[in-house]
């Protein structure tokens, strides 16, 4: 671990451990006390598998796990959204936390029994992450508690608490998987569901200083710059990107954040180059970034794919000369798939087949 997180010692710097979870993982298959023996559970009728009357390979689950189970399909044949059914659910979801029925009855109980919401998120949910920090259900499941947690607040300091302790969550689990999806979907969701675009350049600058390859830090900035209510001026995200492609020229990341940013459509909201002509000099600008940068590093194959699509968004407007841009956009084609490029040599073709046939329309 590199720059700004040489404090990050260990995973248990992260995520100290939750003593429930320690005394409860300390407990021996022996000292567990199934189900059926519980005198507090003497009222239920569990409710076996139905595996059918003659199963070709019934699997063989541990005793503990069919006991639980039976108890469990019983709760919810029952309906029953009682203290004893969450800590049911508890077990279900330990044993198994893909079991998005469990997840679900559980929500269902918290919300009936009007559970303190802050402490599932604290507790449990952040006890099972250590574990399964890949978890759809889990985080969905922190989704939604994060969301009635907040609606039920009428304080605007403690809603804001909650984004918090969201986006700390988060970023806790970047810090251990850069490429971990669903912290990053989940940080995106908060950030807009609770306004919470403060700082959020800032975060994305401390993960890029840390790693400029990061493109998982390259997406969440686009996803910024293109939803927070005051973007940045196009001219300055581009800036950005370049400085970070003079540090790495073959690092794709910065070069499809600056194709994003100059090209996309969802990049149109952000301040300067408002009219075309605005725009197709900011284009013309970049293009000439990209000659010089295609001349410092010749091996850079980047730069001239984004000259391509520059070349291809030229042709398209710019009607009165398209057929000449795409004649440079051909040119680029064949330089890539038999010089810069070879490796992609097919898809380069592919390209050049796809351009000749807009060419000709």
């Amino acid at each position: 671990v590199r720059g700004t997180f040489n404090q990050i010692a260990s995973v248990e710097l992260l995520f100290p451990p939750s003593f429930e979870l320690r005394d409860r993982c300390l407990m021996s298959v022996e000292e567990h006390v199934l189900y059926r023996d519980r005198p507090e559970w003497a009222d239920v009728k569990p409710v076996p598998q139905d595996d059918a009357t003659a199963p070709v390979c019934p699997i063989l689950y541990p005793e503990e796990f069919v006991d639980t189970m039976n108890y469990f399909r019983a709760i919810v044949r029952l309906d029953e959204r009682s203290e004893r059914a969450l800590e049911l659910t508890e077990d279900v979801i330990e044993a198994n936390p893909a079991n998005y029925t469990a997840w679900q009855f559980r929500r269902l109980c918290l919300y009936a029994l009007g559970s303190n919401l802050a402490a599932e998120l604290d507790g449990f949910v952040f006890a099972l992450s250590r574990d399964n920090p890949k978890n759809y259900q889990m985080w969905h499941h922190r989704r939604a508690c994060a969301e009635r947690l907040s609606a039920s607040l009428d304080d605007a300091d403690e809603r804001a608490s909650v984004a918090e302790r969201e986006l700390k969550f988060c970023h806790k689990q970047v810090l251990l998987d850069a490429k971990n999806l669903h912290a990053w979907a989940h940080r995106q969701w908060a950030v807009q569901h609770f306004g919470a675009w403060s700082g959020e350049l800032a975060f994305v600058d401390e993960l890029l200083v840390d790693d400029v390859r990061n493109n998982s830090a390259w997406n969440h900035r686009f996803f910024v710059v293109t939803h927070q209510p005051e973007p940045p001026t196009r001219r300055a995200e581009l800036d950005y990107a370049f400085a970070a492609i003079g540090k790495a020229p073959n690092n794709e990341s910065p070069w499809s954040y600056a194709r994003g940013i100059l090209l996309s459509r969802k990049a149109s909201r952000l301040a300067g180059a408002a009219t075309p002509a605005e725009h197709a000099a900011l284009v013309d600008t970049v293009d000439a970034d990209c000659a010089g940068m295609a001349e410092r590093a010749p091996a850079c194959a980047h730069a001239l794919v984004l000259r391509l699509d520059i070349a291809e968004w030229r042709a398209t407007n710019d009607a009165a000369n398209s057929a000449a841009h795409y004649e440079k956009a051909l040119e680029y084609c064949k330089i890539l798939g038999e010089q810069r490029d070879q490796l992609h040599a097919n898809y380069w073709t592919y390209r050049q087949r796809k351009i000749q046939e807009k060419k000709g329309e």
